[in-house]
């Protein structure tokens, strides 16, 4: 299967910790996504390797279901998830390095897409549209995370 993928970044004004415990909690996603994403656990207990999810997307009109598998949990800096549904196979990886008052977050997609896939991954451009939706989600991320009052640190 072809490969594809899209590499995005943000500063976040909140601790590393702050951010991976909020990232890391897939069932929370919907609240920040770029699109109507809805997330629950299948696993129970605590975020883990192994742990499951079930997802629902929407996007254009369309619905995808996805499985959802945690493949790395290495707090506070890295998480790791692949989401199979109708799409293909998609390796999410989060990471976060910085220090109290902010941290970068670094999110990168690897997608196995069938070979028709490709094309309308490439036709479509969609490394861009990923990468707009992004920005968006950053946004609605920096919202949940960043205090309102400048210069605040938030408590730990």
């Amino acid at each position: 299967m072809p490969t594809a993928g899209t590499v995005t970044s943000t500063f976040v004004k909140a601790s590393p910790e702050d951010i991976f415990a909020y990232i890391s909690d897939l069932t929370r996603h919907g609240e920040w996504a770029a699109a109507d994403l809805k997330v629950e656990a299948i696993s129970g207990g605590d975020v883990a390797v192994g742990s499951e999810y079930r997802s629902v997307a929407s996007s254009g009109g369309k619905e995808f279901h996805g499985d959802i598998r945690v493949t790395e949990y290495s707090p506070p800096s890295r998480v790791s998830f692949v989401v199979n549904d109708e799409t293909g196979r998609h390796t999410h990886e989060y990471s976060t390095s910085g220090e109290r008052a902010g941290a970068l977050l670094e999110h990168r997609v690897i997608s196995e897409l069938s070979p028709i896939g490709y094309i309308k991954f490439k036709l479509f451009d969609w490394p861009r549209r990923d990468k707009q939706a992004m920005e968006t989600a950053y946004k609605n991320l920096r919202s949940k995370l960043e205090p309102e009052v400048p210069g605040y640190l938030r408590p730990r």
